[in-house]
């Protein structure tokens, strides 16, 4: 059977980019030496297509094999598992047994670093002729297996970033979708979105996150023009009412702090019974302190809600569960509070 020994530049240049490298370039295996049952790296939704197989089959007998598929072998059953060319390796198995051939099946075996890399690469790679389009479902398996790799674990449960992320890889991977279809494939890779549970914040939680974020400031004291107060919502309206009062008192001793505006910085939750409605909360918490701010507390010269920070309260799944606090700080030249992406920005 004709076939390069080599992988083409292509190909390498994909395996580089991923995180992979390659093992055996130029690799020949039996039959028994493969775990064909294993579906786990078929980036196709459903099992394989016989009518691909025959055109690929064709295809080989015509041209001879153009892209060898790829294995990497598994230690823990001793087999090579098809990390690229499900289709392409049982049309080769095909045509070695129409041809009663004694041949081995001719490949290459790479390895990657982490599920996710061989995820991106396997996507990149099945582009080759004679192509089989993806579908849909194709399209929400590899968003499913992207999300169980850890890919959104970042967004930190925020929908927003989730459905932009999701939105950036289908315009990569599967750029023949629609927006209508591209939003079928995020709700449905997402469905479950909806299986989480709010979780309760005791003040130990909230006292600890406080801390953690806040090491240099005093709880419910003016020190250095700044004030830290944290509990649930209701009684952080009511401590910043509280730092107000301390404040007009200690500027009534000493005028010159007009000087310097107070700069108040909030840890607080909700009592909430689902996910709406805890995003809906902050949503209404942080519109209410920016109106207090630009209306109320601004034109004064004597304090500002400066920093908000909300305690991790949403539990689920991958890609939904709230790992670390979400931070907010005022913007001057917005006026509106800002969303953080680190400590370090939010503790300036």
């Amino acid at each position: 059977m004709k076939h390069n020994n080599n992988l083409n530049k292509d190909i390498k240049s994909l395996i580089e980019k991923y995180n992979g490298r390659i093992v055996t370039e130029d690799l020949h295996l039996m039959e028994n030496e493969i775990d064909w049952d294993n579906k786990t790296n078929q980036t196709r939704d459903g099992d394989l297509d016989r009518g691909h197989i025959a055109a690929l089959s064709a295809d080989i007998k015509a041209r001879g094999l153009q892209n060898k598929p790829l294995f990497e072998f598994d230690a823990k059953i001793g087999l090579y598992r098809i990390v690229s060319g499900h289709h392409r390796a049982a049309a080769l198995r095909s045509l070695l047994s129409e041809e009663e051939k004694q041949d081995k099946i001719p490949c290459a075996s790479v390895e990657f670093n982490t599920p996710l890399s061989r995820e991106f690469f396997m996507q990149n790679e099945n582009h080759h002729p004679p192509t089989k389009p993806h579908t849909r479902k194709d399209a929400i398996r590899f968003i499913k297996n992207s999300r169980e790799h850890g890919y959104f674990d970042s967004s930190n449960g925020d929908t927003e970033i989730i459905k932009s992320k999701v939105f950036s890889l289908l315009e990569k991977f599967y750029c023949r979708l629609n927006v209508t279809s591209q939003n079928e494939v995020f709700h449905e890779a997402f469905k479950d979105r909806q299986m989480t549970r709010v979780l309760t914040i005791l003040k130990v939680g909230l006292s600890k996150i406080a801390k953690d974020l806040f090491p240099s400031l005093e709880t419910y004291n003016w020190k250095d023009n700044r004030y830290l107060c944290y509990g649930n919502s209701d009684n952080v309206r009511k401590s910043i009412a509280v730092a107000l009062e301390k404040r007009v008192h200690e500027i009534k001793e000493k005028p010159a702090l007009m000087e310097k505006r107070g700069k108040v910085s909030v840890v607080t939750h909700f009592s909430a019974t689902s996910k709406e409605d805890v995003e809906r909360s902050r949503v209404d918490f942080l519109e209410t302190e920016r109106l207090l701010n630009k209306y109320a507390y601004g034109p004064g010269n004597i304090l500002l809600v400066w920093q908000v920070v909300f305690a991790p309260q949403i539990d689920g799944v991958k890609g939904i569960k709230e790992k670390n606090p979400i931070l907010y700080q005022w913007d001057f030249d917005e006026q509106k509070f800002m969303k953080q992406s680190n400590r370090t920005k939010l503790a300036a």
